[in-house]
């Protein structure tokens, strides 16, 4: 999480324009950026599309527990049905908000 919040800042601080060509390491960074926002985006679609997400994804992070478990591994965060509460696993809309609003600074 530390990693993300010192990256939101770098690119927060960074604007895109018609003028600029953007080198290999600012195309890598707001690709990065791009695909956070759609990782983080379940919560802007309609309720019956975001529940039935939610579902979706805590089944597969749960299978991936009970299948490190089975193996002998520690359990990996957010993978364990016993530990994990649905309700307490979403993002806020405030790290959604934010994570979008850096993106579209950037075009501003």
């Amino acid at each position: 999480m530390r990693e993300r919040v010192k990256y939101l800042h770098v690119v927060s601080s960074t604007r895109i324009t018609d003028d600029v060509m953007l080198c290999r390491h600012s195309m890598r960074q707001l690709l990065q950026q791009m695909l956070h926002c759609a990782d983080l985006s379940n919560p802007t679609k309609p309720e019956k599309v975001y529940r039935e997400w939610v579902t979706r994804v805590m089944d597969e992070f749960f299978r991936q527990g009970d299948r490190e478990r089975a193996l002998g591994y520690d359990v990996s965060p957010m993978c364990d049905r016993s530990a994990v509460k649905v309700p307490n696993a979403q993002v806020s809309q405030t790290v959604v908000l934010q994570a979008f609003w850096t993106f579209f600074r950037l075009f501003l």
